[in-house]
């Protein structure tokens, strides 16, 4: 799985929104993902070969890339709940799409989308977590640098309920000392 994942703070928050979640929905899967946004599955990037390959090519997708990822808010997808995040999340996205055609490794359908947010759970039923998740509040959150990531993923017969990973490469963007903002920039 190639992620994006946020700088340690806005993790430390989308953390403790899942577990506001997992707390009042008692839904698991709220625990079972890290706490990045998905922009890719490819199921051949786990050997080291490819891996030590695909890491130049990781770095690269950042080239290009500008302004600020946030949050929108809640957001139900194919039955899932996420935290959508606004900016050049759909270009990343893209950008990642195009390395992994371009180093011939197939894109797979994973078990939660690609460029939407962060996963936060997979709820019964979907219109009562969306309802939960906007009466708890969402992270505010706003960040420039954060990295793409490669995970190593294992899944047990459900992805949802048995999930371990490991970083297998990083590429970090770092755009330099932020600039303040108002909520709602």
């Amino acid at each position: 799985m190639i992620t994006l994942e946020p700088p340690g703070n806005v993790a430390r928050d989308v953390a403790l929104y899942r577990r506001k979640l997992f707390s009042d929905l008692g839904e698991g899967s709220a625990l079972a993902f890290p706490e990045v946004v998905n922009l890719a599955f490819s199921p051949h990037l786990d050997a080291p070969k490819v891996k030590n390959a695909f890491l130049s090519t990781l770095a690269t997708c950042w080239a290009g890339i500008g302004g600020a990822f946030s949050s929108e808010g809640p957001r139900i997808s194919e039955g899932l709940l996420y935290l959508a995040i606004s900016g050049p999340i759909a270009q990343l996205a893209a950008r990642v799409a195009e390395a992994l055609e371009e180093s011939g490794l197939p894109q797979e359908i994973g078990p939660v989308g690609t460029g939407i947010g962060f996963f936060l759970c997979r709820p019964p039923d979907p219109e009562i977590a969306l309802r939960t998740a906007l009466r708890i509040g969402y992270p505010r959150v706003h960040f420039l640098d954060g990295s793409l990531l490669l995970l190593g993923l294992r899944f047990g017969a459900d992805p949802f309920r048995a999930a371990t990973w490991r970083e297998l490469a990083r590429a970090r963007r770092h755009t330099g000392r932020p600039t303040p903002h108002a909520v709602g920039d």
